[in-house]
């Protein structure tokens, strides 16, 4: 082949693979959701850690399962 003909084929088939990765995104570890539920309502002073801990188990339980489809 020619190099013409590696260009256009670069052209074609980079786009192509870029687009695949952005349709998988990568799955984030369950440490992941649970840190990011906990920072969601550490800012919440009103609230015991008790509460707080129901609100995070139903943010994780919420997170895992739209990660799962």
């Amino acid at each position: 082949m020619t190099r013409v003909a590696y260009l256009l084929l670069s052209l074609f088939l980079v786009p192509a693979a870029a687009s695949a990765q952005r349709e998988a995104p990568t799955p984030v570890s369950p440490e992941n959701i649970k840190a990011q539920c906990w920072m969601k309502y550490d800012k919440e002073r009103k609230l015991t850690v008790d509460q707080r801990l129901v609100l995070v188990e139903k943010c994780v339980a919420e997170r895992q399962a739209g990660q799962a489809r």
